[in-house]
């Protein structure tokens, strides 16, 4: 367990590379996002690869 969690880390920082981020960890593999260029996201955390979902406000 503590590989794959340590493989998602490194497929999130692979996927959004040297951005200023805070990453928060909830049991369903849900992700929150801040700090990206002023907005804010959720996303889906696979072994794979790394979903990000936007708010409507970041389409303004």
């Amino acid at each position: 367990m503590k590989y794959l969690n340590k493989q998602r880390r490194i497929n999130v920082g692979n996927t959004l590379g040297k951005k200023d981020a805070l990453l928060i960890y909830n049991p369903k593999n849900l992700y929150y996002l801040c700090g990206i260029d002023g907005f804010g996201a959720t996303g889906l955390l696979t072994s794979e690869n790394f979903t990000l979902f936007l708010n409507e406000n970041d389409y303004e």
